[in-house]
């Protein structure tokens, strides 16, 4: 079923509605060998399903399937230079309103141009499904949301999305306003072919205020995963707390934990070089952060197999567990409380070993080719890239803009601590477990092996899984 109706910024709004299919449904739907593009047959089909990534999202949405019928003329669908087609995720809370707050600055600055805006009741293999199917039927949108960076190979590889380096980060300047690793990220096989609008930090580590300090316990001076270690069996000692709260129900959490520990045995440039094919050089990092992480688990909370990350992070607001390691959206739960205020009850330091590097997660918006409407699509990517557009798009969702000249006003006091620490990092990391360093079947690969990981916590036991998943 399609509901269509016009918001108040009026702009026309089609919301695909859905029968719910749970996640192995949607896995199963999507372990095929049918052909992404009449170019080339995809290497790994069930892999792509996760490249319509929402940053810091466990999947726990429905998923929704694609019901529009639009024509399509030598590889591009029917449709007005004048319109674009949008397809994203963001439509319930903060995240609703952030994107309606992004199209209502761009309706403003482009009211000649008319928004479709797609709104996907789905989890992240919903969308990407969406999106690969659109593409098998030569149907892309204009535009869409996506992680950037290997999340999106498979269709670089297939001739699926345009060089947009003169015509959106040239004309509009971006090369200068981005750091690095963003416009690394930007990049897929040195072409670039995407826009990222937010940034999640995945390295933060917040704890309970209290709690540390009766454990006389300074988080700023721990410099190290073995300081840490130390730091939490202090905490276990003279206090009632455990020494960290974690979510290990699912691969992608502990895959979180992980990598976060491999840029501090590896070093930013060392991981740099294992996700980009070279791990062979650095099996001794790889296994030293696989026994970091097995030796941190002994620090968990009882519970933490059974329980989601949400509850995970409440374990620090309830003073049960001191530190959480955890992507940045977690600060969310800290700041929707009245009684559990930012630096009188939590704060967060960079995880220790991994000072001057901002691990990001981002989304972004890909420019398919063929386009259905190139100028207007381009037109809203250079828009993306603007300051106006992150001004208005971020402090709403929680995240910050990977512009570095975005004014700190529209931003809480956190959110403004993240931006001058992104903006003094040396280096920015992409993330594995959003789909920024790994491509899609990598990637699901790695969680799978975590999640056996969890049970047992044996390094040993599929530390030459990893060695061939980061080869390959």
């Amino acid at each position: 079923m399609i509901s269509v109706y016009t918001n108040k910024y009026d702009i026309s709004i089609k919301i695909y509605i859905s029968t719910d299919l749970d996640e192995s449904n949607m896995s199963q739907r999507n372990v095929t060998d049918s052909r992404l593009t009449r170019r080339r047959i995809l290497k790994t089909g069930a892999g792509l399903a996760a490249a319509g990534g929402f940053a810091g999202c466990s999947g726990q949405d429905s998923s929704g399937e694609n019901t529009d019928s639009g024509t399509s003329t030598e590889g591009t669908s029917g449709g007005s230079a004048g319109e674009i087609e949008i397809v994203h995720r963001w439509n319930r809370g903060k995240d609703g309103r952030a994107m309606a707050a992004l199209l209502e600055g761009f309706a403003q600055e482009h009211p000649d141009i008319s928004v479709l805006e797609n709104s996907v009741p789905a989890n992240n293999d919903g969308l990407g499904t969406i999106i690969r199917d659109r593409m098998l039927n030569d149907d892309p949108p204009s535009t869409w949301q996506n992680w950037p960076g290997k999340a999106l190979t498979e269709f670089v590889e297939a001739d699926l999305l345009g060089d947009i380096e003169a015509d959106v980060w040239d004309e509009a300047g971006l090369k200068d306003k981005y750091k690095s690793g963003p416009q690394r990220a930007a990049q897929v096989q040195g072409t670039y072919v995407t826009v990222p609008l937010n940034i999640h930090r995945l390295n933060p580590m917040f704890y309970n205020i209290d709690v540390v300090e009766q454990a006389g316990v300074d988080p700023t001076s721990i410099n190290s995963p073995t300081a840490l270690k130390e730091a939490m069996d202090k905490v276990e000692s003279d206090t009632d707390a455990a020494g960290m709260s974690n979510s290990t129900k699912a691969g992608w959490t502990v895959l979180q934990l992980w990598e976060t520990l491999l840029i501090a045995t590896a070093g930013p440039d060392g991981y740099e070089d294992i996700v980009g094919g070279n791990a062979g050089n650095y099996q001794d990092a790889i296994q030293e952060a696989l026994q970091l992480t097995a030796d941190y688990s002994q620090y968990f909370t009882d519970d933490a197999g059974s329980i989601e990350w949400p509850a995970a992070a409440r374990k620090v607001v309830s003073g049960e567990a001191a530190f959480f390691q955890h992507g940045d959206w977690a600060a969310g739960i800290f700041l929707s409380l009245d009684d559990f205020n930012y630096k009188e009850d939590w704060d967060f330091v960079a995880f220790p070993g991994t000072e001057g590097s901002y691990s990001v997660v981002m989304d972004s918006f890909p420019y398919p080719a063929p386009n259905r409407s190139p100028e207007a699509s381009k037109k809203f990517l250079r828009y993306v890239g603007s300051t106006d557009a992150q001004e208005r798009f971020n402090p709403i969702k929680g995240s910050i803009p990977p512009r570095t000249d975005v004014s700190l006003d529209p931003f809480s006091s956190y959110q403004a601590d993240e931006i001058k620490s992104f903006r003094n990092s040396d280096a920015q990391p992409r993330a594995m477990a959003h789909g920024l360093a790994l491509v899609p079947g990598a990637a699901s690969d790695m969680k799978k092996i975590m999640s056996d990981f969890a049970a047992n916590w044996d390094a040993g036991s599929v530390s030459d899984r990893v060695m061939d998943i980061l080869s390959g």
